[in-house]
């Protein structure tokens, strides 16, 4: 069936010929003739088809036009995003899996991976949108001689493009291997370790993948292409032996001349397939039906698909041969296969990579968009040209059809005027722009009978087509078939469009006009989306014009003139006074004679003035506000001349006012339409500030025809202008001149303009529900406002809460829906970031608090206060309470300065409370942010640069350190974290500073921070047996910057062990008392008290303080060199001039709690103590007995040795009897219980009858 090819032979035909051929006994010409002439002499006709004739041997059919525009029309409405596949019906619970795409790491992403990525792609859209559960996997070639990457491999260029740097490894490796043949059996070798296990290749390996998975993820997603599962060659690993096994069951094996296993399939015609090389080592065929055995296991699968080159064919007949010979069957696995691409290259050479191809057609969309000064000149240019470059790839790619070759061609793909994706998305822009312009409803029930144009009737049966389309697409898989279809539908659509017009027609027309091109529209997107594009709704410009809002006052209220209430501001600024001073006109009269140009005025103030005004000024600020300012001008004109009279309002400088009041702050979470056009108060951390960016306060506009100029005030904020539509200038006869329509231009020069910053403030993170995400809003300041404030500040906001209608918003059509922000009026900013703790204290907290200080045992009361649900720990407990007191911060006459907060690392085993206590931290402490190793990069700790989408220009988000300056930050999984984000804190630990040197903004950022982290062991669980820096995996730059670093050990006590359970029922039972559960000091005093020590005392060491430290420190250092020279082994935790300051402040944070002036000598001996404990101690973890490591170590094996020769396999002996032995023998009981424990881990011992007993039981 297809269209006639003229309308007075009806609208469709039905070839009969082609229908003759599916007869058994074909009919001959004649017969044939006769046969249509019978068929249309006894058709009916109905209300679709209105007549039937004959034109030789084809059938043709005339439709009513008016029922069949109906129907297929209120069909596509009726059906919408889902036009095209409704009618077909849906497979009930049916699991498709696809596998497309499948690059290899370290190798370049050839031709052929791109083609199976963008044909799988649209296979899974199809099969998706016809309502089958589709598992899209992408089976990377990732187990193979990953080999020579410990001579040419850099760790930096891996990780910042591996899929480049990996491939040249490759060729470097294969060229070696071409000169030196024992490269490729190294490379065999390396492999064997690999499939045996081996731990060090298989991390490398992991690397590799992990690295190469990142990368391709950002470029599929430029592709608009994502992916279920990243499975791989290597996941099958565990499958391989099953596999093995079931071949062996089938007796399919055969053992070759060279060793290898292969099946023999020529009795199918298909050779010999090879299942394993002679070395064991296995080949993609045996991984392939291992893969099959997982993925039935994981996706109970209907159906497979194998989006694989033709050119492998024969390797899927063999390999789906093999899948039925073993009882698997392969009626629902199937290759789809596709022709090669021919002549692709990029600009950088013949090794072709997907990120080169994508970006070489993006450069191309991108030239031929600059040709155009409409197009450069978009603000979204790189998006759209990204958009327009990938759907090129996509449809030249899917145009041909799949199995035949094609010729790449980089100018026929970037080409708008050919069948290219750049058409269609063109055409899809311009139908959507047919439906904004007109700006008419859709209406389903319009006139029908109006569209009787041929133009019309071709579009309305070429949207008709699109069902048996998609029908024919699904049924072959053919991608050729939907995209031929929609160039069609392009042409049509622009062919109606052009002798169609739907704006300024008559209603009825303009109704059944606009379905029409919506459903043409709809029919296009529908298409793409099978096809696996974004459709693209507007390339060039954006709308213009702008909805204003204004308030409207009571009709009943008599509302002052602007005169009156300016004269009422005058008489504020005037008149009011404190204590016999008139603050207003002072402080204004000084910032004019310094040249600051603004006023800041007490709300608190203006209430006590006139109420009234102060209710308006806070109610309606945008009107208000501009009447203030004109009251401060006149108050300006009055202080700089003499004779204010003679002076015009142009020589004075304009001021602005600037607000600030006492009134509740509304939190950002609870800010709604309600407070909309009136004045809020909202508290939060600033996360991100733009650079400065000019605004129009006032716009000049000429002419072009009579010259004649206008002047356009522009209110604040985001609030944009429309320009005249017409000129209303008038010649001197007082006439109109006749000048054409939208005749203004701006004058750029004439203008005036004002600074102004975009701010992004966030809630602090001690401000958000527990669960929530924290909420964050726009600020727009102006003029004297901006530059006041940088990431990581917290202010307080008084501002206009305003709207405006983004471009967003515009594009998806929703008119009526604004994006609101707050055009600041007002900042305070918090220069002491003391958060939510209080910056002044009454009378009867002070002396509460200094009755607390006065305390005995406030030190041990406080530890206990902390976590009170976490037994023990105690020294642990009394380090954080000094991290969160924190020492004295000091600057030196020189400048420098020295930090006062304290860094508390703990590391050890799972299950010992490490996380709880950050948490706990983190609620105690005024300001903390909490946040994980793994979850965190170098910029979410620090700061990032962000491009501005509306300007483009950069600026900055701080990040976790820097939101958290004046407090802690608790890092959990420190260990977990990558090494260079690890490094990016080093600065913000010491210096307390961050800097940033990115995209030409260089800046220095606070970071006033306490760091609490949590980490754990290399080995998961800390090893006796080795030492420190063999279980710490972090290097002594990072370790030095820790003040405190305790061991956290989950050691077998019997004792101890009986008291954490009883503890830990007793909280689970709910039987702990009152106290217990909320500790001596609730959770908010504990807050204030500690903000009231900090912004109160600072103290400093006393002189004899500071000789004991300086002797004690001493002593720790040359301790630690005779345990390095007695070793020969240099420490990972060294003791530096760090660990002396350290100490410091950890005897100032203890004086601090007290509200003591001076460190004494006692806190100086608690704070040695507490540093023995933790970082000493640390450093000399694993001797015992007053042995070092070393020592320990060797009388371990001795033992080990020993108890293996006395205990025979399978004998046992009292555990008593044993230990007396050894020690007869000299050797420590410490040596002797580490002994036993390492052997009992390693199952060669067994502990019976309550550990009295050893049992030997192995080798």
């Amino acid at each position: 069936m297809r269209p006639t090819k003229s309308r007075k032979d009806g609208h469709i035909s039905i070839s009969l010929p082609k229908l003759n051929t599916s007869l058994a006994t074909p009919l001959t010409s004649q017969q044939l003739s006769e046969w249509s002439r019978t068929i249309a002499s006894k058709f009916v006709p109905d209300e679709y088809i209105q007549q039937s004739s004959c034109k030789g041997s084809n059938l043709c059919f005339k439709f009513e036009e008016t029922n069949f525009v109906k129907h297929v029309l209120q069909q596509v409405y009726r059906e919408k995003d889902s036009y095209g596949w409704l009618h077909i019906p849906k497979p009930s619970n049916s699991t498709v899996l696809i596998d497309y795409s499948s690059p290899n790491i370290a190798k370049p992403f050839h031709a052929g991976h791109l083609r199976s990525t963008i044909i799988g792609n649209f296979i899974k859209q199809i099969h998706k949108a016809l309502g089958y559960h589709i598992v899209g996997i992408n089976y990377l070639g990732d187990w193979g001689k990953q080999y020579g990457f410990e001579k040419y491999g850099n760790e930096a260029e891996l990780v910042s493009d591996p899929i480049h740097h990996l491939y040249q490894v490759y060729v470097k490796i294969n060229l070696d291997a071409k000169l030196d043949k024992d490269v490729d059996r190294k490379a065999n070798e390396y492999f064997k370790r690999m499939e045996d296990g081996d731990p060090e290749a298989l991390k490398q390996w992991k690397q590799f993948r992990d690295l190469s998975i990142k990368s391709y993820a950002s470029m599929y997603q430029r592709l608009n292409v994502q992916f279920d599962v990243y499975s791989g060659e290597s996941q099958v690993n565990t499958y391989i032996p099953k596999a093995y096994d079931q071949l062996k069951r089938s007796h399919l094996l055969q053992r070759t001349e060279d060793g290898a296993l292969a099946i023999d399939l020529e009795k199918y015609h298909l050779g010999t397939a090879i299942v394993q090389r002679a070395d064991g080592t296995s080949l993609y065929m045996t991984r392939d039906l291992a893969s099959i055995l997982m993925r039935r296991e994981k996706y109970p699968f209907q159906k497979a698909i194998y989006v694989v080159g033709s050119e492998q064919a024969g390797y899927f007949k063999q390999l789906f041969q093999i899948s039925n010979l073993v009882e698997y069957s392969n009626e629902n696995l199937q290759h789809v296969g596709f022709g090669r691409i021919k002549g692709m290259s990029t600009r950088n050479g013949t090794a072709v990579f997907l990120q080169d191809i994508l970006d070489t057609a993006k450069e191309r969309i991108m030239d031929y968009m600059k040709q155009s000064e409409e197009k450069s000149q978009l603000e979204n240019i790189d998006a759209v040209a990204d958009q327009l470059a990938m759907s090129a790839i996509l449809i030249q790619d899917m145009k041909s059809k799949r199995n035949k070759d094609y010729e790449f061609s980089w100018g026929r793909m970037t080409d708008a005027r050919g069948d290219t994706g750049v058409f269609l998305q063109y055409a899809h822009a311009r139908a959507c722009g047919i439906e904004r312009k007109a700006g008419i409803a859709i209406d389903p029930d319009c006139d029908f009978s109006i569209l009787k144009e041929k133009e019309a009737i071709n579009l309305v049966q070429c949207i008709a087509q699109f069902p048996e389309t998609v029908e024919a697409a699904f049924a072959t898989l053919e991608p050729s078939t939907i995209v031929n279809y929609l160039f069609k539908l392009s042409h049509a659509t622009s062919t109606a469009s052009a002798c169609l017009r739907v704006k300024d027609m008559d209603p009825d027309v303009s109704r059944a006009r606009m379905l029409l091109f919506w459903s043409a529209r709809s029919t296009l997107k529908n298409g793409l989306h099978l096809l696996g594009i974004k459709p693209i709704e507007k390339i060039f410009g954006w709308d213009q014009g702008q909805v204003y809002s204004t308030s409207v006052l009571p009709g009943e209220e008599r509302v002052n003139s602007i005169s009156e209430t300016t004269g009422l501001f005058f008489d504020f600024i005037q008149t009011f006074r404190l204590s016999n001073n008139y603050i207003y006109r002072e402080q204004l009269s000084q910032n004019l004679l310094t040249r600051q140009y603004y006023i800041e005025v007490d709300v608190n103030h203006l209430i006590s003035f006139n109420a009234d005004l102060a209710n308006k000024l806070t109610t309606t600020p945008a009107d208000y506000l501009p009447m203030f300012e004109n009251a401060v001008k006149d108050s300006a004109k009055r202080i700089l001349f003499a004779n204010p009279k003679t002076v015009s309002n142009l020589d004075v400088p304009d001021c602005q006012v600037t607000l600030k009041s006492s009134a509740n702050v509304v939190q950002i979470r609870d800010l709604n339409s309600d407070y909309i056009g009136k004045l809020v108060r909202i508290p939060g951390i600033v996360i991100g500030a733009s650079t400065l960016s000019s605004r129009a306060t006032q716009v000049t506009a000429m002419c072009r025809s009579c010259r004649n100029t206008k002047v356009i005030p522009v209110t604040g904020g985001f609030s944009s202008i429309v320009l005249p539509r017409n000129c209303d200038s008038q010649d001197l006869n007082g006439e109109g001149n006749n000048c054409p329509m939208d005749p203004f231009v701006i004058m750029h020069d004439k203008c005036k303009f004002v600074d102004s910053q975009v701010i992004k403030l966030q809630e602090a993170p001690d401000m958000v529900p527990v669960g929530d995400l924290p909420r964050h809003t726009i600020l727009n300041a102006d003029r004297w406002l901006t530059n006041r404030v940088v990431p990581g500040m917290r202010a307080i906001v008084m501002g206009i809460y305003s709207i405006f209608q983004s471009k967003s918003a515009k594009s998806t059509g929703a008119a009526a829906v604004r994006t609101p922000y707050i055009r600041i009026v007002g900042l305070q900013v918090d220069q002491h970031n003391n958060g939510r703790g209080k910056p002044h204290f009454t009378d009867a907290e002070e002396d509460e608090y200094i009755r607390m200080s006065r305390q005995p045992d406030l030190y041990e009361t406080f530890a206990r206060s902390l976590a009170p649900s976490i037994f023990g720990n105690m020294d642990i407990k009394k380090a954080i309470t000094c991290l969160l007191f924190s020492g004295s911060k000091k600057i030196l006459p020189d400048g420098m300065r020295l930090r006062g907060d304290i860094s508390v690392l703990l590391l050890g085993d799972p299950g010992t409370a490490k996380s709880q206590l950050l948490k706990f931290t983190e609620k105690v402490a005024p300001i903390a942010v909490y946040t994980s190793g793994k979850g965190s990069s170098a910029a979410g700790l620090t700061a990032s640069v962000i491009r501005d989408p509306a300007s483009r220009d950069f600026y900055l988000e701080g990040g976790a350190m820097v939101l958290a300056d004046g407090g802690v930050v608790c890092i959990d999984e420190f260990d977990k974290m990558r090494d260079e984000d690890r490094v990016a804190i080093h600065e913000a630990m010491e210096q307390q500073t961050i800097s940033i040197a990115k995209a030409g903004i260089t800046t220095i950022l606070n970071s006033r921070t306490s760091v609490l982290a949590a980490a754990n062991p290399v080995f998961g669980r800390y090893d006796d047996m080795k030492s420190a820096g063999e279980n710490i995996d972090f290097q002594t730059t990072i370790l030095s910057r820790f003040d405190m670093i305790f061991i956290v050990k989950d050691d077998h006590n019997e004792s101890r062990d009986m008291s954490i359970a009883r503890h830990v029922l007793n909280v689970h039972m709910n039987r702990q008392t009152q106290d217990a559960v909320m500790g001596e000091i609730d959770l908010e005093k504990m807050k204030a008290y500690i903000n009231y020590c900090k912004a109160k005392c600072a103290p400093r060491l006393t002189a004899a303080a500071a000789t004991k430290l300086s002797s004690h420190f001493v002593t720790i250092r040359k301790e630690m060199k005779d345990t390095e020279r007695d070793t020969e082994v240099r420490s990972t935790i060294p003791i530096t001039i760090r660990q002396l300051e350290a100490i410091i402040r950890i005897s100032e944070s203890l004086a601090k709690m007290t509200l003591s002036p001076y460190a004494n000598e006692q806190h100086v001996d608690e704070a040695i103590r507490l540093f023995k404990y933790s970082t000493l101690d640390a450093i000399s973890n694993g001797g015992a007995d007053g042995m070092t490591r070393s020592d320990l170590m060797s009388e371990v094996q001795l033992i080990e040795k020993d108890i293996q020769k006395r205990l025979p396999v399978g004998s046992q002996v009292p555990c008593a009897k044993l230990k007396e032995h050894c020690l007869r023998d000299g050797y420590s009981e410490a040596a002797f219980s580490r002994a036993l424990t390492i052997l009992v881990r390693r199952e060669m011992l067994v502990l019976r009858a309550q550990g009295k007993m050893v049992l030997r039981q192995g080798f």
